[in-house]
């Protein structure tokens, strides 16, 4: 099954064939990394492969280790870590919506983490454990 879905994902980068085979010419026409004389474009795109492997693999400990929701939230994290560095190296610009989002998205894992409390929600919790109970014990 893993074959036929790669196989047939190919299928859809047909239409860019050409654009393609103008970035292979220009990947391997890039100057030489270091003195083995392997185009710079190539080397950094076998690391990104590999660091690609290294994530996929670490997503999959992950799963079998915590829960999805867990998961999830790191991988939200890592992504926006690899943001902050777009912006830091690349120079990419910082606009206020991604400030928002970062507020949000580490909002959300001190929450979910246990960091912070909202206002409330001890009391909630004890309101839905009491309801929990009267419904699971049995009437005598």
């Amino acid at each position: 099954a893993l074959f036929y879905s790669n196989l047939l994902g190919i299928v859809g980068f047909l239409p860019s064939y050409n654009n393609i085979l103008d970035s292979i010419s220009e990947f391997t026409n890039s100057p030489s990394a270091g003195t083995l004389g392997i185009p710079s474009l190539w080397v950094y795109c076998l690391l990104n492969v590999a660091m690609q492997n290294i994530c996929v693999r670490s997503i999959y400990f992950l799963l079998s280790e915590w829960t999805s929701l867990a998961v999830t939230l790191v991988t939200t994290l890592r992504k926006f870590l690899s943001l902050l560095l777009s912006v830091v190296l690349f120079n990419n610009t910082f606009t206020p919506e991604h400030w928002l989002s970062a507020v949000l998205v580490f909002s959300g894992s001190a929450l979910f983490s246990g960091l912070i409390t909202l206002p409330g929600e001890a009391r909630l919790e004890r309101i839905l454990a009491g309801i929990f109970r009267e419904q699971h014990t049995l009437p005598t």
